[in-house]
């Protein structure tokens, strides 16, 4: 038997605590010279308190959040502007997590790099590359052999777009978006498409804009 939670979805209390923005996670951390990669042992589970609580977790972890460390869910990540920052940041954040009374996976953490996947991106003193897990369909796939046949290929398939920065008169990338096409998306006319492209974009990249 298959329940359809949709509309049970839809009824129930909304958080009042939603995750961070992934994009600006990803972003906060890129360009540092020195990461530590921390999991934490058993996510949440290991944090005790009081049922009516629950909702709301707190710790001293929140002061440096943003700072010199960033947390999804129980993915942590240490970054250090240059190397002589390092063993002050990860000294500060082991004196949190002991506060805080939080232990983390020894076999997952790992420490004093200069690149590591953060939320499934490859996070690198260079900034945001290209995780290689993610793109192998696209460098085995067959490129196009002409200008007509990558449009045809793209407009049937997603919606991209970049956001660029002009620096004395050179166009300088900053953030990539993309979106593949539901079902029912395929099917919208060219200037539908087009259109999706902009509320995609918009939707993306809400934190440059505001």
């Amino acid at each position: 038997m298959c329940t359809d939670f949709t509309g049970l979805n839809k009824a129930c209390p909304k958080d009042f605590y939603p995750l961070p923005s992934l994009g600006r996670l990803v972003d906060g951390s890129a360009g540092n010279e020195v990461f530590d990669f921390m999991d934490a042992s058993r996510g949440y589970h290991q944090i005790r308190m009081l049922p009516e609580n629950e909702e709301k977790p707190h710790s001293s972890l929140n002061m440096v959040i943003g700072r010199n460390m960033e947390i999804y869910v129980d993915d942590m990540l240490v970054k250090s502007k240059t190397k002589a920052d390092h063993l002050k940041n990860l000294r500060e954040t082991f004196n949190r997590l002991r506060e805080s009374q939080l232990k983390v996976n020894p076999e997952k953490c790992s420490f004093r790099v200069i690149s590591g996947k953060f939320l499934e991106y490859m996070i690198t003193e260079r900034g945001i590359e290209p995780n290689p897990d993610k793109i192998q369909a696209l460098l085995m796939m067959e490129p196009p052999k002409s200008y007509k046949e990558l449009c045809l290929a793209i407009s049937d398939v997603a919606v991209s777009s970049v956001l660029v920065r002009e620096v004395e008169g050179t166009q300088r990338l900053i953030y990539y978006v993309s979106h593949v096409f539901r079902e029912a998306e395929e099917r919208y006319l060219v200037i539908d498409k087009a259109s999706f492209a902009v509320v995609v974009s918009a939707r993306k990249l809400k934190a440059y804009f505001e």
